[in-house]
């Protein structure tokens, strides 16, 4: 559900790209974003993380994806290959290195009661 609102909000916000809005769709989407991430870790039941993580989130990534990846094109010019390249390392690089750390930290730390709950939903 996430990505299928990434992909349709990133129609209607390439538009707003398009027309000048870049900067108020990628604050409206990170402030969204934020607001997602912390609904996310108060969330007990299923339809509590659906709603944040996979509407909430969807609908702020849709908003922040297309509008940065188009601004790159923009402006860059000459190394635009080697632009467009270094920004979509960002999602790999995260992805490896967020799990590692997640791995790395919880038996330092603890689950918290939140994600005791939140993994006996699912």
């Amino acid at each position: 559900m996430q990505v299928f609102i990434l992909l349709f909000i990133s129609t209607l916000s390439g538009r707003a790209t398009d027309a000048g809005f870049a900067r108020h769709v990628v604050l409206a989407g990170s402030l969204l974003l934020l607001v997602g991430t912390f609904a996310t870790s108060w969330a007990t039941e299923y339809w509590q993380i659906f709603l944040s993580q996979g509407v909430c989130v969807g609908i702020s990534l849709g908003l922040i994806w297309l509008p940065s990846t188009t601004m790159i094109s923009h402006y860059f010019v000459k190394k635009r290959a080697l632009a467009l390249t270094i920004a979509s390392t960002g999602t790999s690089t995260g992805g490896m290195i967020f799990p590692a750390m997640v791995q790395h930290l919880t038996p330092k730390i603890g689950k918290s009661p939140e994600l005791i709950c939140r993994s006996t939903v699912f």
